[in-house]
């Protein structure tokens, strides 16, 4: 797959001081936009394993993301390509809560798991840092496009699979209902908010393309829930993603992180960890791979994939040293 070319520079005539200012402006408040819809969502979705009371941990770890990680990536990134986490790389991550959870003592506390899951967004950084400076990089450039496609894709849809339940107002999984239980459960009301929200993100990718849709239809369906509740509160209405709150930023921090490793009551065998590693790393440069491509082929700009490998290798190594989610490029922020 030639995803990415050599080395270049970007296309396009300078524009005047005054106009370029107002469309760097632009640009970053778009991006920024995109970017706050993005950590929000990855959030929601990194521990979503271990309830809702963990929202505020996933969304303040994604954020750690989308600033050390993403600032990491960017001192080495050649072109206009920004690093955030992105949904395939924390489906992986929200499968290994699930299995480290599972598996975890009696009397386990999220201390004990989150080491494990930092070290493990660690392991993939350096994973990708390795393929940067390696032959492997070699199977990347020539795999071909279809294959790489279909595999986000078949994550994407993965994903889309995971948010049946909460679409229509069912806690857990789809797959633990059957057929009595998800009628008797069904939340109608929580049903049309959710199509409704889609249909707008549609319509805003369709007619108004600049907009950021995702944020937009995130505070729109988050005011018609709230004002749902409040005129009809007979409504059958839960919450099913949690609240947010902000977790104690030392919960985070790199000393009191590290330090307790040895010690650990539970800390997960590397013959767990790797292979999610592993996992991501592969996500995260199929991903990056194909988002440079993108963005190379819409701003002009020629990328080769080993700086981008190496940008995304560090960058996840700096998020998963500050507790963060793994990260990748992101064609939308970077386009912007």
């Amino acid at each position: 797959m030639s995803a990415v070319v050599d080395s270049g520079a970007e296309s396009g005539a300078a524009l005047p001081g005054r106009a370029a200012a107002a469309s760097g402006i632009r640009a970053g408040v778009l991006a920024g936009a995109i970017g706050l819809a993005i950590i929000i969502a990855t959030g929601a979705l990194a521990f979503a394993p271990l309830g809702p009371d963990y929202l505020g941990r996933g969304v303040f770890a994604a954020f750690v993301a989308a600033t050390v990680g993403a600032m990491a990536a960017a001192a080495l990134t050649r072109g206009p390509l920004i690093a955030l986490p992105r949904a395939p790389t924390t489906l992986v991550y929200a499968a290994l809560v699930a299995q480290l959870a599972a598996g975890a003592p009696p009397g386990w506390t999220f201390a004990d798991l989150y080491p494990s899951l930092s070290l493990t967004v660690v392991l993939a950084g350096a994973l990708l840092w390795i393929a940067s400076r390696s032959r492997l990089i070699e199977a990347l450039r020539f795999m071909p496009y279809p294959v790489v496609a279909g595999f986000v894709n078949g994550t994407s849809l993965l994903i889309i699979w995971s948010q049946v339940a909460p679409l229509l107002g069912l806690p857990g999984s789809i797959g633990l209902h059957g057929v009595r239980s998800a009628l008797a459960e069904f939340q109608p009301v929580t049903a049309a908010l959710g199509v409704g929200t889609i249909a707008l993100i549609w319509g805003l990718m369709r007619f108004a393309p600049r907009v950021p849709a995702a944020l937009v239809a995130m505070a729109a369906a988050t005011l018609a829930y709230q004002y749902v509740a409040a005129a009809f509160p007979q409504a059958r209405l839960g919450p099913v993603v949690g609240y947010l709150g902000i977790p104690a930023p030392g919960d985070f921090l790199l000393p009191l992180m590290w330090e307790p490793l040895p010690s650990r009551a539970f800390v997960a065998t590397l013959s767990t960890l790797l292979p999610h590693a592993l996992l991501i790393a592969l996500v995260s440069a199929l991903e990056s791979a194909l988002s440079a491509q993108a963005v190379g082929e819409r701003t002009g700009s020629r990328l080769t994939l080993r700086h981008v490998l190496a940008a995304q290798g560090a960058g996840n190594l700096a998020s998963g040293l500050c507790g963060g989610l793994p990260v990748a490029v992101s064609p939308t922020s970077s386009i912007m």
